[in-house]
């Protein structure tokens, strides 16, 4: 295999990494730097934000990993809407099972349960992946967790994590009452150019390598930098690629000419922003998981979780049925159906619009491009589709 070609003991850019492998770079150093201060402080809220693929999964989960004390909780894939449903996720988190129960109930569960784990000497984490905004009862749950004496303890923390969206979202006028309840935030952002060079000398070393610096050239770095924009789960997919081509082609080094983009993920190739496909297509992805491609070859394209969507994105932050793709006076217009986190176009939240080709869109944690006519234009970016629509009950 290529990586005894290079000296290597093991292939030295998988995404899952161990301790060795796990790559502390400025970025890295001051979110880690940011949640140390952040626990040490009696608040509950603690943000981080930065572009998909920055590494903030996996710094906050190395910087728990790294803790002395007990820590007990998990994962949100989405934050819910309705108090109820909050609270039911918390609880799940924590290992009770669902319980047919209102808020008030929940909340004395809860309760009594952070307080019992306080006095055991635990902590409890809950991390919430967010894609969009955040409603007025889930702040108001938080509001109250707030308040509770295992918190002012400092032994209870919500992570809120995001993208782009979750700055847009914390930054808005609307947000003001969540924002007051936050002290603590931080952005991670991508590898710098240095950086990138440093993260592929660092992967070959812990891979086994006792000459790390020679098999990618300062071009070649340069080059996995520029297609990269400098986020390591990019980075490793563009040098895996390369070691490859290197090893087949019988050479130890690499220069820039053996590093290419093919390898990149459909969604976010350049290709996808220049070369206008022969039909019109939707191309979604969610964070860490493969691009959806939906060719638009009917004249309405039902979105949603469901199998039974033409559409199905099967994540719980995707609605039943969440929205609904129609062609009408030779465009497409996406719609609204009334779902939980909403669509977004260009960054607006929309109930109807027209797509012109190249839009971004948001349908929960999905994000990608529509991809239409080369030339499509829309005039009025506030005009929105008026016509009657019927869904058929049965699906």
């Amino acid at each position: 295999m290529y990586f005894a070609h290079f000296g290597l003991k093991r292939p030295p850019f998988e995404d899952a990494c161990d301790d060795n492998s796990f790559y502390i770079g400025d970025g890295h150093s001051a979110a880690l730097s940011f949640l140390r201060s952040a626990f040490s402080d009696p608040q509950l809220l603690v943000v981080l934000t930065g572009p998909s693929g920055s590494g903030k999964t996996t710094t906050l989960e190395r910087f728990l990993a790294s803790r002395s004390e007990s820590v007990i909780g998990g994962w949100l894939d989405y934050l819910p809407a309705t108090a109820d449903e909050f609270l039911e996720a918390i609880l799940g988190r924590l290992g009770f099972q669902p319980a047919a129960a209102a808020a008030p109930e929940l909340r004395s569960i809860l309760g009594v349960f952070l307080g019992h784990q306080a006095q055991k000497g635990a902590h409890v984490v809950i991390a919430a992946r967010i894609a969009g905004s955040v409603s007025t009862a889930v702040v108001e749950e938080l509001a109250w967790l707030a308040t509770l004496e295992p918190v002012r303890e400092g032994r209870v923390k919500v992570l809120l994590v995001g993208d782009d969206r979750l700055d847009r979202v914390l930054d808005s006028p609307r947000s003001r009452v969540l924002s007051k309840l936050i002290r603590h935030r931080h952005r991670m952002e991508p590898l710098s150019l240095l950086e990138t060079a440093d993260y592929l000398e660092h992967r070959l070393e812990a891979a086994g390598s006792r000459r790390p610096h020679e098999p990618f050239t300062d071009g070649a770095a340069a080059r996995i930098f520029e297609l990269s924009g400098g986020l390591p789960p990019r980075i490793n997919s563009l040098a895996e690629s390369a070691l490859g081509r290197a090893w087949k082609a019988g050479q130890d080094h690499i220069d820039a000419g053996l590093v290419g983009d093919d390898t990149l993920p459909a969604a976010e190739s350049d290709n996808d922003a220049v070369e206008p496909p022969e039909q019109p297509v939707l191309i979604l992805r969610r964070e860490g998981g493969q691009a959806v491609r939906r060719v638009l070859d009917r004249d309405r394209i039902l979105v949603g979780r469901h199998r039974w969507n033409d559409l199905c994105l099967d994540h719980a932050s995707v609605s039943r049925h969440h929205g609904l793709l129609v062609y009408d006076q030779d465009q497409w217009i996406i719609v609204d159906l009334n779902s939980t986190n909403g669509v977004r176009v260009n960054g607006r939240t929309v109930k109807t619009v027209r797509l012109a080709d190249g839009d971004q869109v948001v349908i929960g944690e999905f994000s990608g491009v529509f991809r239409g006519k080369p030339g499509d234009v829309v005039t009025d970016p506030e005009e929105t589709f008026r016509g009657t629509i019927a869904l058929d009950a049965s699906r």
